[in-house]
């Protein structure tokens, strides 16, 4: 018999739960040991550290004001309110767009993209398919650009027009 088969009948444990036991004994010993050799002070959370040379540079910065960044107190009633959706006017370039106004075959990317969905990618593939063809002939030949589908073009299409 190993001694683990002695120590387990004796104590009443598993010989899997005594070596797992006996493991953590051993760890918790040795981890105490280390502790003990290793006791400096070196606790860079418990450190005093002398920031007043950074501080002094950081100072120094001459950060233009531009009205951006003001240093006052944040009122959550008033000013979390600013951030509604109607403050957000993401519809509005779409409402500069009169309907049938927008050249396919002379628009520019500025003009692409203020197409409801369009962004600037799609508004570069556009002029891309645009040269590579040599022009629209119909409305119907934006479905062939990489990233107008169906749902895109129903939204847009009564923007577009080819001349």
């Amino acid at each position: 018999m190993n001694f683990f088969q002695k120590v387990s009948e004796k104590i009443g444990l598993t010989q899997t739960e005594l070596k797992v036991n006996a493991f953590l004994i051993a760890v918790l010993i040795i981890g105490l040991i280390v502790k003990s050799l290793n006791w400096k002070n070196d606790d860079p959370i418990n450190n005093n550290f002398d920031y007043s040379a950074t501080d002094s540079i950081f100072y120094s910065i001459k950060i233009p004001q531009t009205g951006i960044i003001e240093n006052k107190a944040f009122d959550s009633n008033l000013e979390s309110s600013d951030f509604n959706k109607s403050n957000f006017n993401v519809n509005k370039k779409r409402q500069e767009l009169a309907e049938k106004s927008v050249n396919l075959n002379e628009a520019s990317i500025e003009q692409l993209s203020m197409l409801p969905g369009i962004g600037i990618k799609t508004a570069e593939r556009i002029l891309a398919y645009r040269k590579a063809s040599g022009g629209f002939s119909s409305i119907d030949e934006l479905l062939e650009v990489k990233g107008i589908g169906e749902s895109k073009f129903d939204k847009i299409k009564k923007y577009i027009i080819v001349r």
